[in-house]
């Protein structure tokens, strides 16, 4: 679905919490390293974890002095946390988190970071927890929403995608995380077959190395 766009600015989301959003986050970043340079920006300002995954101090400012213009941008970026991935955290807890992220100045921000980073991957909070996700969403080129496997109610995706969608924003992917491959082979099906695919490709790699 993003073939021919220019995807600078990616929000991940999901409906409910603990569907491994934050993870989910992280990977992207981490994938999309390997060819350009990635920022990767903690907009759940009401329970924030990317600043503790990487061990970064609470005191450590990010993007809600950002928005209340209490710090500056250099403050609020960890450079090269991993190779080709800058981190901004969520920063100081704020009262009016949904206030400071749906102002101009989020948006100014998020121009001015783009001259710097072909990818700013941002995390935000569940969608049916509160309405900072779809705030976010007009704003990025693009939404991904997570799922996970067997927990995630089809009635809240489809409310998710809905909400999305009325607030203007793009989705072109769901992941399906936390996909237990022991229980799909129960129902075999096209699970099955790329699974036989999968052993085929390990055979054939192993007769190259023994020839």
């Amino acid at each position: 679905m993003s073939i021919g766009s220019d995807l600078n600015t990616i929000e991940v989301t999901s409906s409910v919490p603990n569907e491994g959003k934050t993870n989910v986050s992280m990977n992207l970043a981490f994938a999309y390293s390997t060819m350009e340079k990635v920022l990767l920006i903690d907009a759940d300002l009401r329970k924030s974890s990317l600043g503790v995954r990487f061990g970064l101090p609470t005191y450590q400012p990010g993007l809600a002095n950002l928005l209340a213009k209490t710090d500056t941008v250099e403050n609020c970026i960890i450079s090269d946390i991993k190779p080709n991935v800058d981190i901004m955290p969520a920063g100081a807890i704020p009262l009016n988190p949904q206030e400071l992220l749906s102002s101009e100045t989020f948006a100014a921000l998020l121009a001015e970071l783009k001259k710097s980073y072909t990818k700013i991957i941002i995390d935000t909070p569940p969608v049916h927890a509160v309405s900072d996700a779809l705030v976010i969403s007009s704003k990025c080129d693009a939404v991904v929403v997570v799922v996970k496997s067997a927990n995630t109610r089809i009635d809240a995706i489809k409310m998710t995608l809905a909400k999305i969608n009325q607030a203007r924003g793009k989705v072109v992917g769901v992941v399906l995380n936390q996909f237990n491959t022991k229980e799909a082979k129960h129902y075999n099906g096209d699970y099955g077959y790329y699974q036989a695919y999968g052993q085929d490709y390990a055979i054939k790699q192993d007769n190259e190395k023994a020839s």
